[in-house]
């Protein structure tokens, strides 16, 4: 920052930065800690050379600058930890929320399972059997019919049988 571009014109607060910039160095860096000191003071340099009039006591005037970029530094590394605080304390809230929701679904879906299983049971074990060949492993109904050793027909009869149980099955779910 010694070193200035030439187009830069030395006003009296310009000035009284570079003159006084070990002391400004050292009020920052005790107020803030120097990992943010450097920061500061580069930043302070930069306002210092857009303030355009006449400052009757330049190096008060700096100081001050210095310690409100200081203030404010603070508050928003308070401000940050506020938000990430929340932000935190939300998503642990969340997360604790979703899970009991995903544990009641898995529960339903279980017990929704087991009824279907229940009614594809009660539909008679050949149509059990005939609809879990056909929808669960893919196969056709002429291999099943070999499989089973009974009639085209009858396979679709029992499919009709297992597919209009699942429909009460599922009326039943659409009430809860």
């Amino acid at each position: 920052m010694q070193a200035r571009d030439a187009d830069v014109t030395e006003t009296g607060l310009v000035a009284a930065f570079i003159a006084e910039r070990p002391r400004i160095v050292r009020f920052i860096a005790l107020r803030c800690g120097n990992d943010d000191a450097d920061d500061l003071v580069h930043e302070l340099w930069l306002k210092v050379q857009l303030v355009n009039r006449f400052i009757d006591r330049p190096v008060p005037y700096i100081f001050r600058m210095a310690d409100r970029l200081v203030l404010d530094r603070r508050r928003g590394a308070s401000r940050q930890r506020e938000r990430d605080n929340d932000w935190v304390y939300l998503n642990d809230r969340l997360s604790t929320a979703i899970e009991p929701a995903v544990a009641e679904t898995r529960l339903i879906a279980r017990e929704r399972l087991d009824a279907v299983r229940k009614a594809l049971d009660a539909a008679g074990p050949r149509a059990s059997t005939a609809f879990r060949l056909h929808r669960l492993e893919g196969m056709e109904q002429r291999d099943i019919a070999m499989r089973l050793g009974v009639s085209l027909s009858t396979v679709e009869k029992d499919l009709r049988k297992a597919y209009d149980v699942l429909l009460s099955v599922r009326e039943t779910f659409d009430e809860d």
